[in-house]
């Protein structure tokens, strides 16, 4: 039977190499391309043929859930696996509906991976389970996940622009969604969101020096 190949997108080399060492010890595995960003991605798919991609969210232009976007669009029946950090249930909604076939968390043990290549070449879905609605504090019941992300970045000093950015939404989607937090936490000025967070349990109390 011959090697299953594979083709890595992911703008982290170390990243790359990894997984590249990873699935190259496995005899029925073998990886034909690396691609650096999602438009290298289609190039090499075009090219190369691979029978799976396996491939990150976030990389340089076209990001991973655009990119399966662009492949199911034109056709190819490639199996995809999204390998992202992000456990977030909106990306890992927007990677099954995109059409990839796997979803697998880069904090998860690479050597799960050979399993999830085998397992959507025999035409299943791997993708992590859903998780209950367990309340975090009294402000997760009133924010919703995506929220509670963006009050955290914007906290963290982010910008609008710069949260748009990362999450790869459109700067008025960032701006919608930080009124909406303004709104529910009550707050006036964004100055004020650290405080009503750590008072609704979103977020821990900022930590203090000792005196000196």
């Amino acid at each position: 039977m011959s090697a299953i190949r594979v083709l890595l997108a992911d703008d982290h080399d170390v990243v790359v190499r990894g997984l590249e060492s990873t699935l190259e010890s496995d005899d029925g595995i073998e990886v034909v391309g690396l691609a650096g960003n999602g438009e290298d991605a289609l190039e090499q798919a075009a090219r190369l043929a691979p029978d799976v991609i396996v491939m990150d969210i976030e990389m340089p232009g076209s990001n991973g859930i655009e990119t399966t976007r662009t492949l199911r669009r034109d056709g190819s029946a490639v199996r995809i696996i999204i390998f992202s950090m992000y456990d977030n249930e909106e990306f890992i909604a927007d990677a099954r509906t995109a059409g990839a076939n796997a979803y697998v968390l880069k904090t998860d043990n690479s050597a799960f991976l050979p399993n999830v290549i085998r397992s959507v070449m025999q035409g299943y879905e791997v993708f992590p389970p859903e998780k209950p609605n367990r309340p975090e504090g009294a402000g997760s019941q009133v924010l919703t996940p995506r929220e509670i992300e963006i009050l955290k970045l914007l906290i963290s000093g982010l910008t609008s622009q710069k949260i748009a950015d990362k999450l790869h939404r459109s700067v008025n989607t960032i701006n919608n969604h930080r009124k909406n937090i303004l709104k529910k936490l009550d707050c006036s000025r964004s100055t004020s969101l650290e405080t009503r967070a750590v008072e609704l349990g979103l977020i821990p109390p900022p930590r203090r020096l000792p005196p000196t």
